[in-house]
């Protein structure tokens, strides 16, 4: 019995040893993860003349990859990833990473099979659940991207990545009181976490929530006030609540902050216009499309704009054009069957209206 334990403790000295070996003068790859672009660029040179000297060193293959991924470089991502793979074809980090090079070159049904084998071999590889779970919901399997994500913290209940992805997925399948408990759990891990804290706001604004999603995006934002995502969710929300007054001042903050891009741009039209103030709105409207002539929301509002003057042809013509541009954007589809209805043209309007509420049967106007 002590000979069969000792020498059970020498085999695993000399797998650690090896692995060592195998390892040893690489980067550490948690870290890749977090480097910046400049300090990849460092890191990459001496690995490419690595696997130069070693064609079949795994791990150097697969560390490259994942440089090559965080910098863009997809094509020779994939290559180094395969031939990871090649080399270790037991390893589960070696199967993960082919797989996020399958997907950042638009393969998703082999990424899938990559991130299955990632887990079968390496069955506490959380991160593997996690981009499973993000590949099975871009598939449109969000139900099995969330059973993928329970196993996950079924194994590593502290996991903030799981959690937080539990939490979007919950939340675009309008499980709002369940995504609301999982963003709470990933921020008591990562209280900082900017994008966590957009997540929680977005689940209070579907919820109703608007006075404690103000807070939350006040408080956020005494914590890091250049954040401009947090200024334009507070712009968002003081609209929603009907405080456009509140609205403009934080698009106002924005704006000192650079120029407003389009969405930016439209959500100051819809405030302007909802404080009143007419013929700014109609300006600054007018303005973005001439500037974002190809955009599909602003020629949502204008159709929306049209709608509401009584001019159903315009409005129609507006409406068509946001379709064409975004075909599943249920607004577009929603005011084409106003128009359609204002025309007298009830048979078209129901047609876009069954349209729109395929789209998204919870818009608050389709269901009204």
């Amino acid at each position: 019995m002590i000979r069969r334990d000792l020498l059970r403790r020498a085999l695993l000295l000399l797998a650690l040893a090896s692995a060592a070996a195998c390892t040893s003068g690489l980067p550490d790859e948690a870290l890749l993860r977090f480097e910046t672009p400049e300090g990849l660029a460092r890191l990459a040179a001496p690995l490419e003349q690595r696997v130069q000297a070693h064609p079949d060193d795994g791990e150097a293959l697969r560390r490259l990859a994942l440089i090559e991924l965080r910098l863009g470089r997809v094509e020779p991502a994939l290559v180094h990833a395969q031939r990871a793979a090649q080399a270790g074809p037991f390893t589960g980090a070696n199967q993960l990473v082919l797989g996020e090079a399958f997907e950042a070159t638009g393969k998703p049904a082999r990424a899938l099979a990559a991130y299955a084998r990632a887990i079968e071999l390496a069955p506490n590889l959380i991160g593997a659940y996690v981009r499973y779970a993000q590949a099975q919901a871009s598939l449109h399997a969000g139900d099995k991207a969330l059973k993928s994500l329970e196993e996950a913290l079924r194994r590593e209940p502290n996991h903030f990545g799981a959690r937080l992805l539990q939490a979007q997925l919950l939340r675009e399948a309008n499980r709002l009181p369940e995504a609301q408990q999982a963003v709470e759990a990933a921020r008591a891990l990562r209280p900082q976490d900017a994008l966590a804290l957009r997540v929680h706001l977005q689940i209070l604004q579907a919820r109703g929530q608007l006075a404690a999603a103000r807070r939350l995006a006040e408080q956020g934002l005494a914590q890091q006030p250049g954040q401009r995502p947090l200024l334009v969710a507070l712009a968002g929300v003081a609209r929603e609540a009907g405080d456009y007054d509140g609205a403009l001042s934080a698009l106002e903050r924005l704006a000192r902050l650079g120029p407003l891009d389009a969405d930016e741009r439209l959500l100051k039209v819809d405030a302007l216009a909802g404080a009143g103030r007419g013929a700014e709105a109609q300006a600054a409207l007018a303005q973005l499309l001439r500037d974002h002539p190809h955009n599909a929301p602003v020629h949502v509002r204008l159709a929306e704009q049209f709608v509401r003057a009584g001019r159903p042809r315009d409005a129609l013509r507006e409406a068509q054009q946001a379709r064409a541009l975004m075909p599943e954007l249920a607004e577009a589809a929603y005011w084409e069957a106003v128009a359609h209805y204002q025309l007298d043209d009830a048979a078209l309007g129901d047609a876009s209206l069954a349209v729109a509420a395929r789209f998204d049967p919870q818009h608050d106007a389709i269901l009204l």
